[in-house]
């Protein structure tokens, strides 16, 4: 119990050090840049979707119904268990229900964790080589 309130601790820190150093947090920094040529809309709202498996907690924060402690969760599972397969085993994270996946549903994505490598066929036994007889 101490380690995982040491972990959340840590990891609460850690989010708001990253808050505090966001261009979001410095506005007049984040308007002097150029906007980059926007890609057609259908590109538009794939990259807009977060990848549940490679996103922060900052990336994750910024979904609806997504605070600090949910984002984490996210983010322990992922490490815990496994990356995620698909957006429906968000329902193993605790607390988030079907209302919550519903809501989530249009802005996240699940990049493929890495196929399973193919099956290989074992190696054959080397030959013995019998003494041979006189």
């Amino acid at each position: 119990m101490i380690t995982t309130s040491r972990n959340l601790r840590g990891t609460l820190v850690l989010l708001l050090l990253a808050l505090t150093f966001s261009p979001a947090a410095r506005p007049a920094l984040a308007q002097e840049a150029s906007p980059p040529p926007s890609p057609p809309a259908a590109e538009q709202a794939e990259e807009h979707r977060v990848d549940i498996n490679g996103a922060d907690l900052v990336e994750l924060m910024g979904l609806p119904r997504v605070g600090p402690v949910l984002a984490a969760r996210i983010v322990e599972h992922r490490r815990a268990v496994a990356p995620f397969r698909s957006v429906d085993e968000l329902l193993l994270v605790k607390g988030i229900g079907l209302r919550t996946l519903e809501r989530l549903r249009p802005h996240v994505r699940v990049e493929d964790p890495g196929a399973p490598a193919a099956p290989t066929a074992e190696p054959e036994p080397a030959p013995t080589e019998e003494p041979a007889t006189p």
